[in-house]
């Protein structure tokens, strides 16, 4: 049982770290396409 709850959380340290590194890969695409997301907001405006 302690074994399991152990795997458990590598598995979810592991799936926090990869879901920070894809936010992060977000908001760099965001903050290069600053005009496009500019774009985005007047439209909605």
């Amino acid at each position: 049982m302690l074994f399991k709850s152990q795997s458990l959380a590598s598995s979810f340290e592991k799936a926090s770290i990869s879901s920070f590194f894809f936010l992060r890969i977000g908001l760099i695409i965001v903050l290069k396409n600053d005009s496009l997301f500019d774009k985005l907001l007047e439209s909605n405006h």
